[in-house]
């Protein structure tokens, strides 16, 4: 084999090699994630249960109008339960952004909690520092008057009203 048909097999045989780590890469590039990649890991302390009802601490603020309630959160399961305000009708929320900071929601009346967030704004409906009218965490569902939720996590939610609304008098 002379010089030159040498150089025309180590050519082809180099431009085969980057089509085919082209094809790979490709390849490669279009397979979906695993579950194990895709999914949030869960906190240690998190466990996915309300707790039994005589361990369950209810802080009821239907008939109070603070400026602000201040959730402390807990590990462990859904064992504090939060009534908001009726006459609550925009707010503010702020989690603690330390490391390990989480917090989960389970709606009332809804088979399945929130996902677990560390960024307190992904509650909100419409993404915005302030929800929708008497609907946060999505918690207003019908027939309620206001927002009934247990929570579980680690940090602390603040929530403070931004705006009310007028509630008749029965």
């Amino acid at each position: 084999m002379n010089g030159e048909n040498r150089y025309i097999l180590q050519r082809g045989l180099f431009i085969s090699l980057g089509a085919l780590l082209i094809v790979i890469a490709l390849f490669r590039s279009c397979v979906p994630p695993t579950a194990s990649t895709s999914l949030p890991q869960q906190p240690p302390g998190y466990k996915l249960a309300r707790c039994d009802p005589k361990n369950t601490r209810t802080f009821d603020y239907s008939n109070d109008n603070p400026l602000q309630i201040s959730i402390p959160l807990r590990e462990g399961g859904y064992c504090d339960h939060y009534i908001l305000p009726i006459v609550w009708n925009f707010y503010f929320i702020q989690k603690t952004q330390d490391r390990g900071d989480y917090a989960t929601v389970w709606c009332s009346g809804k088979t399945l909690p929130e996902p677990i967030r560390s960024d307190a704004y992904a509650y909100l409906n419409n993404s915005n520092t302030a929800s929708q009218p008497g609907d946060l965490f999505g918690c207003h569902l019908p027939g309620q008057s206001t927002d009934d939720f247990f929570v579980q996590g680690r940090g602390k939610l603040l929530l403070t009203r931004t705006s009310t609304k007028t509630v008749p008098t029965r």
